[in-house]
């Protein structure tokens, strides 16, 4: 199968197959981290797997969109874990920069639009390394896939470096890691968060060090998979809502919302206090075509919150129906009057909180 974006590679030196990719399938031509190899060849990764990191790309976020050559979008390494691949993927600028991204997929969380997520790797403007410093830029990322912790160390190695070696602080160190195009991908430890890394020269001599690896512990990265799952079989549209929760790095929450017609939403953000109200009012579709207009509630409450219940301009009520600490809840977009607050009461019935419901 042709490939249909520019090549961005250097002439191809060897080809070797990944034993895990499917024969027949469509490829381009990355750089594969063979993990302890003086010279590691380039070899083909799945076209799919470009395409997924293209699409998550597109919808970065307006500093990185517009900033990013995506069709020259390469893979700088890749690590095979008990989770899954990790891949770094790498973007040229227009500015003359190079953007890095780290993509674990193992992670249950994805971009706005359904492709994974992505890390950003390194510090600046934009978040992008110019691959003419001078200085290593590494960044280290720890997440919980499936009950256990990855450690990844990633980032930007200047010339005339080789390769990074990770000395841990209860003694032991790693196997060596090679540095491609200025780019290194290595697995930690999670009984060190942040090991010094070792640079060395072709020859094997120690030309430098970092001593505590820059943490990627940003309250939107998403450190593990869904807890839990509510769906909702919509009343007053056909289909469905789907809200999967899961924990941020920082100890709050990341949730994805998706309904059955492929709208896709994504947000982190921390705990609720114990009697807080956190539920937003959202909408898919427009108001001008109520019949396939989707209006819901969503969100968290704190954990002295028993019971939800919308009041009525008129004085009436509707209780909602919280699970795990969380309320995902539809409303008839035709209805009149239209539910103006929601009061949460404790065990003993008592009011505990209200909030305001906006259109």
């Amino acid at each position: 199968m042709q490939r249909r974006r520019p090549n961005p590679g250097r002439p191809l030196v060897a080809a070797v197959i990944l034993a895990l990719l499917l024969s027949g399938a469509a490829y381009a031509v990355v750089r594969y981290v063979i993990i302890g190899s003086p010279a590691p060849p380039q070899i083909k990764v799945s076209e799919q797997a470009l395409d997924r990191a293209e699409a998550s790309l597109d919808v970065f976020g307006p500093d990185t969109v517009g900033q990013v050559e995506v069709a020259r979008t390469r893979a700088e390494g890749i690590l095979t874990t008990g989770s899954g691949p990790v891949y770094l993927w790498v973007a040229p600028t227009r500015q003359g920069s190079e953007c890095a991204f780290l993509e674990i997929t193992g992670l249950d969380v994805t971009m706005t639009n359904g492709s994974p997520f992505l890390m950003r790797v390194g510090r600046g403007p934009i978040g992008c390394i110019s691959p003419g410093g001078k200085e290593p830029l590494l960044d280290v990322v720890n997440v919980g896939i499936d009950g256990r912790t990855l450690s990844v160390v990633t980032g930007y190695v200047p010339p005339p470096a080789k390769s990074v070696t990770l000395r841990f602080a209860n003694g032991p160190t790693s196997r060596a890691y090679p540095v491609i195009d200025g780019y290194v991908l290595a697995l930690g430890s999670p009984a060190d968060p942040r090991p010094e890394a070792i640079i060395r020269s072709a020859d094997g001599h120690e030309i430098g060090s970092l001593q505590r690896p820059f943490p990627l512990r940003l309250r939107m990265n998403p450190t593990g998979p869904a807890e839990f799952t509510i769906t909702l079989r919509l009343r007053h549209t056909p289909g469905t809502l789907t809200l999967r929760v899961g924990p941020a790095a920082d100890g709050g929450t990341c949730t994805q919302l998706q309904s059955s017609n492929g709208t896709f939403f994504s947000i982190c953000g921390h705990h609720v206090s114990a009697d807080a109200i956190h539920v937003h009012l959202g909408s898919i579709g427009s108001p001008r075509q109520p019949r396939s207009q989707v209006l819901y509630l969503e969100g968290p409450v704190g954990t002295n919150i028993a019971k939800l219940e919308l009041l009525y301009p008129n004085g009436s009520h509707a209780g909602i129906p919280i699970e795990h600490g969380w309320v995902l809840y539809e409303l008839n977009p035709a209805e009149q009057p239209t539910p103006s607050k929601l009061i949460a009461r404790d065990t003993s019935g008592a009011v505990v909180a209200t909030q305001a419901v906006g259109r």
